[in-house]
């Protein structure tokens, strides 16, 4: 009997998920950035579905997920991933992050060792400097203000600079495009709470990523303003089996834009950890 699988559902709780792959192999599991959905990872599920059991979801308040509490918490994020991977019956997995879903990962990693195969966390952000977590907060109470007003960007074009530059290649208009539609699309309300946790937790794990038991790798781009390189190399350098790279040329959509540098090296370092995930109730 075929162990392919694709699928996509919801859990008891009603995340939305997709899961593809091979069913018998090591899992890994994708947790996508504010604002984002599961198809973020389309690049990493088309390349790695032959030799991975995988499975992409959106967070709370985005895609098809249900809206988050009003006093939404990381650990409520956490939660959610966890829940996913114990009611689709998997024990362990390789766990995958961008930018607030890196937090989200972190903090699975640190919650649920014996459920961590590794980390790899992409784009993150770590001990902001005051007036960059100061700018984030604004962004957020901005958004969170105009929930009222659907004539309001909230921030998209914005971030749409912050994510490519000034002047983005032309090459990537169409990607542009469509990021702005997806950032669009989100729930004024629903986004705001999401990214006024974002804007807050970079902290979190300041002091305790040498509790990390599994292999951690951190990447992000030279010329991302926000989740930078220096943040990646001090995460790799708390974390006891921490490994950091930094693609030159490259920004905060980087696996997203740039997955035929991206997707080798993140297949390279899960696949060289080793372990095969086992199938059964999380723990």
């Amino acid at each position: 009997m075929s162990s392919r699988i694709h699928e996509s559902g919801f859990d008891t709780l009603g995340t939305h998920y997709l899961r593809l792959g091979d069913a018998d192999a090591p899992t890994i599991l994708f947790i996508h950035g504010l604002g984002m959905a599961h198809m973020y990872w389309q690049p990493q599920l088309v390349a790695l579905a032959e030799r991975y059991h995988l499975i992409a979801y959106d967070l709370l308040g985005h895609g098809e997920s249900p809206p988050p509490d009003d006093d939404v918490t990381l650990d409520d994020l956490v939660d959610q991933a966890h829940g996913l991977l114990h009611d689709l019956g998997v024990q362990t997995a390789h766990i995958v992050g961008h930018s607030m879903g890196g937090l989200i990962a972190t903090g699975f990693a640190l919650a649920h060792p014996q459920a961590s195969l590794s980390l790899s966390v992409l784009n993150s952000v770590y001990d902001r400097p005051l007036e960059a977590r100061r700018a984030a907060e604004e962004r957020a109470s901005q958004i969170l203000a105009n929930t009222a007003d659907t004539r309001r960007d909230n921030g998209v074009e914005a971030t749409i600079v912050r994510w490519f530059g000034d002047t983005p290649d032309v090459e990537h208009e169409e990607l542009i495009d469509m990021l702005r539609q997806q950032l669009a699309a989100n729930d004024p309300a629903q986004y705001g709470q999401i990214y006024r946790l974002f804007a807050t937790s970079d902290v979190a794990f300041v002091g305790r990523l040498q509790a990390l038991t599994c292999p951690a790798l951190f990447m992000t781009g030279a010329d991302d303003p926000n989740s930078t390189p220096a943040m990646s190399q001090r995460m790799a350098d708390a974390a006891p089996h921490g490994h950091c790279i930094v693609f030159d040329d490259a920004r905060h959509m980087m696996s997203l834009v740039d997955p035929a540098r991206v997707t080798p090296e993140l297949d390279e370092f899960i696949s060289t950890v080793g372990s095969a995930s086992t199938r059964g109730a999380a723990s």
